[in-house]
Protein backbone atom coordinates (compact mmCIF):
# COMPACT_ATOMS: atom_id res chain seq x y z
CA UNK A 1 0.00 0.00 0.00
CA UNK A 2 2.91 2.64 1.15
CA UNK A 3 4.49 1.78 -2.55
CA UNK A 4 1.36 2.33 -4.55
CA UNK A 5 0.94 5.49 -2.35
CA UNK A 6 4.23 6.61 -2.84
CA UNK A 7 3.90 6.15 -6.85
CA UNK A 8 0.25 7.57 -6.92
CA UNK A 9 0.66 10.46 -3.80
CA UNK A 10 -2.63 9.93 -2.03
CA UNK A 11 -1.97 7.70 1.47
CA UNK A 12 -3.99 9.99 3.46
CA UNK A 13 -6.93 9.30 0.89
CA UNK A 14 -6.17 5.49 0.71
CA UNK A 15 -5.97 5.20 4.46
CA UNK A 16 -8.86 7.41 4.74
CA UNK A 17 -11.17 4.83 2.72
CA UNK A 18 -9.40 1.50 4.56
CA UNK A 19 -10.51 3.31 8.24
CA UNK A 20 -13.69 3.50 6.47
CA UNK A 21 -13.81 -0.14 5.09
CA UNK A 22 -12.44 -1.56 9.03
CA UNK A 23 -15.20 1.12 10.35
CA UNK A 24 -18.15 -0.72 8.57
CA UNK A 25 -16.58 -4.37 8.60
CA UNK A 26 -16.44 -4.37 12.66
CA UNK A 27 -20.33 -3.43 13.44
CA UNK A 28 -21.37 -5.63 10.33
CA UNK A 29 -19.37 -8.76 11.21
CA UNK A 30 -20.67 -8.54 15.07
CA UNK A 31 -24.39 -7.86 14.06
CA UNK A 32 -24.22 -11.03 11.38
CA UNK A 33 -22.77 -13.33 14.40
CA UNK A 34 -24.77 -12.15 17.30
CA UNK A 35 -27.89 -13.16 15.12
CA UNK A 36 -26.45 -16.54 14.01
CA UNK A 37 -25.23 -17.43 17.60
CA UNK A 38 -28.96 -16.20 18.75
CA UNK A 39 -30.62 -18.65 16.26
CA UNK A 40 -28.37 -21.50 17.22
CA UNK A 41 -29.10 -21.06 20.94
CA UNK A 42 -32.71 -20.54 20.01
CA UNK A 43 -32.74 -24.10 18.68
CA UNK A 44 -30.71 -25.43 20.89
CA UNK A 45 -33.29 -24.66 23.88
CA UNK A 46 -36.07 -24.90 21.52
CA UNK A 47 -35.09 -28.67 21.32
CA UNK A 48 -34.58 -29.12 25.14
CA UNK A 49 -37.28 -27.09 26.79
CA UNK A 50 -40.61 -26.68 23.85
CA UNK A 51 -40.77 -24.49 20.83
CA UNK A 52 -41.80 -21.00 22.95
CA UNK A 53 -38.49 -21.30 25.13
CA UNK A 54 -36.42 -20.42 22.69
CA UNK A 55 -38.43 -17.51 22.18
CA UNK A 56 -36.87 -16.48 25.47
CA UNK A 57 -33.61 -15.67 24.07
CA UNK A 58 -32.75 -12.06 22.55
CA UNK A 59 -30.05 -10.42 21.39
CA UNK A 60 -28.36 -6.42 21.13
CA UNK A 61 -25.84 -5.07 19.43
CA UNK A 62 -24.27 -1.83 20.84
CA UNK A 63 -21.92 0.23 18.33
CA UNK A 64 -19.03 2.76 20.13
CA UNK A 65 -18.30 4.62 17.41
CA UNK A 66 -16.65 3.47 13.71
CA UNK A 67 -15.40 -0.06 14.11
CA UNK A 68 -16.43 -0.91 17.54
CA UNK A 69 -19.09 -2.65 18.43
CA UNK A 70 -20.31 -5.61 20.74
CA UNK A 71 -23.00 -8.14 20.60
CA UNK A 72 -24.60 -9.50 23.20
CA UNK A 73 -26.90 -12.73 23.40
CA UNK A 74 -29.12 -12.78 26.86
CA UNK A 75 -32.56 -14.66 28.01
CA UNK A 76 -35.68 -12.39 29.04
CA UNK A 77 -36.79 -12.65 32.86
CA UNK A 78 -40.10 -13.02 34.11
CA UNK A 79 -41.66 -12.34 36.78
CA UNK A 80 -42.87 -14.82 39.43
CA UNK A 81 -46.54 -13.75 40.44
CA UNK A 82 -48.19 -10.26 40.92
CA UNK A 83 -45.30 -7.89 41.72
CA UNK A 84 -42.74 -10.90 42.27
CA UNK A 85 -39.16 -10.84 42.03
CA UNK A 86 -37.49 -10.93 38.21
CA UNK A 87 -36.19 -14.48 37.70
CA UNK A 88 -34.10 -15.71 35.04
CA UNK A 89 -35.69 -18.67 33.88
CA UNK A 90 -33.19 -20.26 31.50
CA UNK A 91 -30.79 -20.11 34.29
CA UNK A 92 -32.10 -22.81 36.14
CA UNK A 93 -32.62 -24.77 32.99
CA UNK A 94 -28.70 -23.89 31.89
CA UNK A 95 -26.82 -24.57 35.84
CA UNK A 96 -29.49 -27.09 37.29
CA UNK A 97 -31.25 -25.45 40.50
CA UNK A 98 -33.01 -27.24 43.06
CA UNK A 99 -36.83 -25.88 43.97
CA UNK A 100 -38.11 -26.16 47.66
CA UNK A 101 -41.38 -24.68 48.98
CA UNK A 102 -41.45 -21.46 50.87
CA UNK A 103 -44.32 -21.84 53.17
CA UNK A 104 -45.27 -25.18 53.34
CA UNK A 105 -44.24 -28.65 53.64
CA UNK A 106 -44.50 -30.08 50.14
CA UNK A 107 -44.93 -28.76 46.53
CA UNK A 108 -48.04 -29.71 45.09
CA UNK A 109 -47.50 -30.87 41.38
CA UNK A 110 -50.65 -31.63 39.37
CA UNK A 111 -50.93 -34.44 36.71
CA UNK A 112 -53.74 -32.78 35.25
CA UNK A 113 -53.35 -30.77 31.69
CA UNK A 114 -55.43 -27.35 31.79
CA UNK A 115 -58.02 -26.17 33.71
CA UNK A 116 -59.75 -28.59 36.38
CA UNK A 117 -63.00 -29.92 35.29
CA UNK A 118 -65.99 -28.99 38.28
CA UNK A 119 -66.47 -32.46 39.27
CA UNK A 120 -62.04 -32.07 40.10
CA UNK A 121 -62.93 -28.73 41.59
CA UNK A 122 -65.50 -30.06 43.91
CA UNK A 123 -63.24 -33.02 44.76
CA UNK A 124 -60.73 -30.57 45.84
CA UNK A 125 -63.44 -28.34 47.87
CA UNK A 126 -64.73 -31.25 49.69
CA UNK A 127 -62.01 -32.34 50.90
CA UNK A 128 -60.76 -35.36 52.61
CA UNK A 129 -63.36 -37.63 52.03
CA UNK A 130 -62.64 -37.59 48.40
CA UNK A 131 -59.19 -38.31 48.05
CA UNK A 132 -56.57 -40.35 48.77
CA UNK A 133 -52.99 -39.40 49.92
CA UNK A 134 -50.77 -42.41 49.17
CA UNK A 135 -47.08 -42.63 50.11
CA UNK A 136 -44.59 -43.54 47.13
CA UNK A 137 -41.17 -42.82 48.88
CA UNK A 138 -38.47 -40.82 49.26
CA UNK A 139 -41.19 -38.46 51.33
CA UNK A 140 -43.41 -38.14 48.18
CA UNK A 141 -46.85 -38.97 47.93
CA UNK A 142 -49.26 -39.03 45.45
CA UNK A 143 -52.66 -37.40 45.77
CA UNK A 144 -55.37 -40.03 44.42
CA UNK A 145 -59.31 -39.06 43.70
CA UNK A 146 -60.99 -42.32 45.31
CA UNK A 147 -63.38 -44.10 43.21
CA UNK A 148 -66.12 -46.53 43.88
CA UNK A 149 -64.94 -48.94 41.56
CA UNK A 150 -61.79 -49.33 39.70
CA UNK A 151 -58.61 -47.86 40.37
CA UNK A 152 -58.40 -44.29 41.71
CA UNK A 153 -57.31 -41.44 39.31
CA UNK A 154 -53.81 -39.75 39.97
CA UNK A 155 -54.03 -35.56 40.64
CA UNK A 156 -51.62 -34.48 41.86
CA UNK A 157 -47.69 -35.14 43.74
CA UNK A 158 -46.63 -33.34 46.88
CA UNK A 159 -42.98 -33.39 46.86
CA UNK A 160 -40.22 -32.23 49.35
CA UNK A 161 -38.15 -30.92 46.28
CA UNK A 162 -37.57 -30.71 43.03
CA UNK A 163 -34.09 -31.11 41.56
CA UNK A 164 -33.86 -29.69 37.95
CA UNK A 165 -30.50 -30.95 36.12
CA UNK A 166 -28.67 -28.56 33.75
CA UNK A 167 -30.10 -29.59 30.03
CA UNK A 168 -28.75 -26.55 28.36
CA UNK A 169 -25.18 -26.52 26.91
CA UNK A 170 -25.10 -23.08 25.12
CA UNK A 171 -21.14 -22.12 25.91
CA UNK A 172 -20.36 -24.34 22.84
CA UNK A 173 -22.54 -22.16 20.79
CA UNK A 174 -21.51 -18.72 22.17
CA UNK A 175 -17.94 -20.31 21.52
CA UNK A 176 -18.63 -21.19 18.10
CA UNK A 177 -20.36 -17.56 17.30
CA UNK A 178 -16.80 -16.06 18.82
CA UNK A 179 -15.12 -18.19 16.06
CA UNK A 180 -17.39 -17.17 13.83
CA UNK A 181 -16.94 -13.28 14.01
CA UNK A 182 -13.52 -13.93 13.37
CA UNK A 183 -13.60 -15.25 10.18
CA UNK A 184 -16.45 -12.73 9.33
CA UNK A 185 -14.39 -9.77 10.30
CA UNK A 186 -10.94 -11.36 8.10
CA UNK A 187 -13.54 -11.93 4.66
CA UNK A 188 -15.05 -7.78 5.37
CA UNK A 189 -11.74 -6.88 5.98
CA UNK A 190 -10.27 -8.30 2.76
CA UNK A 191 -11.26 -6.28 -0.82
CA UNK A 192 -13.44 -9.48 -2.25
CA UNK A 193 -15.78 -9.16 0.98
CA UNK A 194 -16.18 -5.38 1.55
CA UNK A 195 -18.20 -5.13 -1.35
Amino acid sequence: MRLIAALDGSLVEMMREEALIVGKAGPRAVKESTNLGKAKARAHVASALGRRAGYLLTSRVYENGPGDAAGLIYSRWKRRGRGGQPSDVLAAHANGAVIEPRQSKFLYVPLVRGRLSRRERRIFQQGAGKVDVVPIGRGRYLVVERRRRGPGKPIALLLPRVELRGRLRLAPIYQEAERDLRTRLVRYLTPAGNA
